[in-house]
């Protein structure tokens, strides 16, 4: 009989009609396996025990057909915070960097130390009156440090001072191979490969974020290096501020922006946007786009080159993007969070551009259209942060406050995996405190650092991507009817349980992941298989 054709195509009455049949006639080839043409009742009531039986081992398994990640124990993480009011509050790790630079933040502490005042009377002509004390010398400002961890040890290998303030972010500038940082102390510190100051701007404002761009034909001359620019958003303001950096010399002599109150009446942005061609100094080196308004600072900003567009975002819910191209102007204005966005990251592979915040949602947006094409769900919590998988282009890792990790697939959108950032001995009740991610990092393909008040570290079971099986294949089969790959799993292939002697794999011929495996099929190892001609039953 027809199957009933759903609301949803009721447009296309024949494709729908076409694909509701194809749907009920593959259903109806998974239980004939005898290809008899006629299912009993029997034998459909005993398909669904099976497959309900699968289905309930594979999510108790935590498998998805991906290659999973799991929490590494081999190396331990010797770095903590110095007390439990101290996070990891963010990380970075660069290529051509040698350290792990590590950011700590601490909670403000609601207890105050007391100064003991004494009490002197000061009215003339009386005994035992001092005069007033003269005031103490202030001391000098302690320097906030960051951390410096090697990359595969995770091992603290020293601190770096410089700031006097929190350090709140940090970018790579890959044409120079310098390191940017910028703190409360209203000060941008740009840092050689091996962390030795280079040169200290002072501003008139905290900046919050900072992103680099290498820009390819802005402001460009023929036979010019073109350098980039340095986008620093302001943390108390809506405010952008842009420094077009086109040689070294340029970081080096620069000593900062002009003092507001001797600025013109038009800043440097309008004149800029009134005359392109505006050669003055202050045009050239330092201007400001208007930001997102309503005193909402960018929180993350991110660059992208294949349209020469700086994407940011805030809490104010929205993801604007300026073109570069045409001086800093607006080009699109993305709404669709529910609530303030504070990740974002540019997804090369499918050109699209992914943020995630406090509405427990990753959104995917198309920036040439301008509008958002696709919406992953799955957290129970806002998300701290979410990177793109380095050298697997369609992968995408997103973890939230409460530990939980995903793995994402970008073409197919959907889940493939979902694993736990958290502490043994805190789960154990050794530590009344547990991970509370903040930030997260990859060290390279294979490895993933989440931190908060502690570290985890999570790598793949199969390191080497090239790697499709880890044991010698003495046969093959292949099911054409789904495309799938049948190869034995030698009993020395690692220890017992699942993948033991006389086991089957599984494999996608589309997408080369593995799809299930069949345990224990016979007590010795697997010589032969063979597929019979209607791709429903395997022979060992």
């Amino acid at each position: 009989p027809l199957l009933p054709i759903p609301p949803s195509f009721s447009r296309w009455p024949r494709e729908a009609q076409f694909l509701a049949n194809l749907v009920a006639r593959r259903l109806f080839e998974d239980v004939d396996v005898q290809c008899h043409g006629v299912v009993g009742w029997v034998r459909l009531i005993e398909y669904v025990i099976a497959q309900s039986a699968a289905l309930r081992k594979q999510d108790a398994e935590g498998k998805s057909g991906a290659t999973g990640w799991y929490s590494s124990n081999r190396n331990p993480l010797p770095c903590k915070p110095p007390d439990m009011r101290t996070f990891f509050d963010k990380m970075y790790s660069w290529p051509s960097v040698d350290y792990l630079v590590v950011m700590v933040s601490k909670e403000s502490d609601p207890r105050r130390e007391e100064v003991p005042v004494e009490k002197v009377s000061t009215r003339p002509g009386l005994l035992g009156t001092k005069p007033p004390r003269a005031p103490a010398p202030t001391k000098p400002t302690p320097e906030c440090a960051f951390q410096l961890l090697h990359p595969t040890t995770l091992k603290p290998k020293r601190s770096v001072a410089g700031h006097t303030g929190d350090v709140l972010s940090a970018c790579h500038v890959p044409e120079y191979d310098w390191i940017v940082t910028s703190g409360n102390d209203r000060q941008l510190i740009f840092w050689e490969p091996g962390f030795a100051q280079i040169k200290r701007w002072s501003l008139d404002t905290a900046i919050g974020s900072l992103c680099w761009a290498p820009i390819q034909s802005y402001g460009r001359k023929a036979n010019e290096n073109p350098g980039g620019m340095l986008f620093a958003a302001d943390r108390c303001s809506e405010k952008i501020h842009v420094w077009n950096i086109k040689e070294q010399m340029v970081v080096r002599q620069y000593e900062g922006p002009v003092c507001r109150a001797s600025r013109m009446k038009s800043s440097a942005t309008e004149r800029l946007r009134q005359d392109p061609t505006c050669q003055c100094e202050q045009c050239r080196m330092h201007w400001e786009l208007e930001g997102h308004g309503s005193n909402s600072p960018a929180q993350v900003m991110t660059w992208i080159p294949q349209m020469e567009v700086l994407a940011s975002a805030a809490l104010d819910r929205t993801i604007r993007l300026w073109d570069m191209i045409q001086h800093g102007k607006l080009s699109h204005e993305f709404r669709g969070h529910t609530k303030g966005v504070t990740c974002l990251e540019w997804v090369p592979s499918v050109r699209s551009l992914l943020s995630a915040g406090f509405d427990h949602n990753l959104s995917l947006w198309d920036p040439q259209a301008g509008c958002k094409f696709a919406e992953l769900r799955g957290h129970g919590s806002s998300i701290a942060g979410a990177k793109v998988v380095p050298d697997s282009p369609y992968e995408v890792v997103s973890v939230d406050y409460s530990g939980v990790c995903k793995l994402w697939d970008v073409r197919q959108l959907e889940c493939v995996q979902t694993f736990l950032a958290n502490d043994a001995g805190a789960e154990a009740g050794q530590e009344p405190q547990g991970v509370h991610p903040r930030s997260m990092v990859f060290l390279g393909r294979d490895r993933l650092v989440v931190a908060g008040r502690k570290m985890v570290l999570f790598e793949r079971d199969l390191p080497d991507p090239k790697v499709t099986s880890d044991t010698v294949l003495t046969s093959m089969a292949v099911g054409e009817r789904k495309a799938d790959i049948f190869t034995p799993i030698r009993g020395d292939a690692g220890p017992g349980g699942a993948e033991a002697s006389g086991s089957v794999r599984v494999w996608s011929a589309l997408t080369g992941q593995i799809r299930g495996c069949f345990p224990n099929v016979v007590g010795a190892n697997v010589t032969a298989l063979a597929v019979d001609a209607g791709s429903r039953r395997l022979a060992v």
